[in-house]
């Protein structure tokens, strides 16, 4: 099984086997914290003929310095023997579109999405999460009249 595609996006749907993709390649995100993670994780994995059988995926994420996990999400799918091919050719691709929208982000910083095959680390994204800059009179806790 080989991993073909795992990036962060803005949004990612699954729709007759085919995997769409919006705002692809997300590394940065400034949103009000605390908050949910309001990305998805889009995913396409290449089967091949050794691949028969129970598969596990899990996406994980955690806070790159701490390594404290803020969640993880499972899935389990089956490649039938039935539709293996007799010639060494891939079988196909599993599409899969994982939303971030269930884990809460508390902090700024950086933080890890763990791609898992069956305990196999297969890929690993990286992004920064930052709290929107205060306007100054909110900082000072002051307020300002305008004229």
């Amino acid at each position: 099984m080989k991993l073909s595609i795992s990036t962060i996006c803005d949004r990612a749907t699954v729709r007759e086997g085919l995997l769409h993709i919006l705002g692809a390649g997300v590394t940065t995100v400034t949103q009000n914290l605390p908050s949910p993670l309001m990305l998805d994780v889009a995913i396409l994995l290449t089967i091949e003929a050794e691949d028969v059988g129970e598969h596990w995926l899990s996406v994980v994420l955690r806070h790159e310095d701490t390594d404290d996990r803020l969640g993880e999400i499972r899935a389990q799918f089956e490649v039938p023997e039935d539709q293996v091919r007799k010639v060494d050719a891939p079988l196909g691709n599993v599409p899969v579109s994982i939303p971030l929208r269930t884990f809460r982000i508390t902090k700024e910083g950086f933080y890890v999405v763990d791609v898992i095959v069956d305990n196999n680390l297969m890929g690993a994204l990286r992004i920064v999460v930052h709290a929107p800059e205060q306007p100054e009179s909110e900082q000072n806790g002051s307020v300002q009249d305008v004229v």
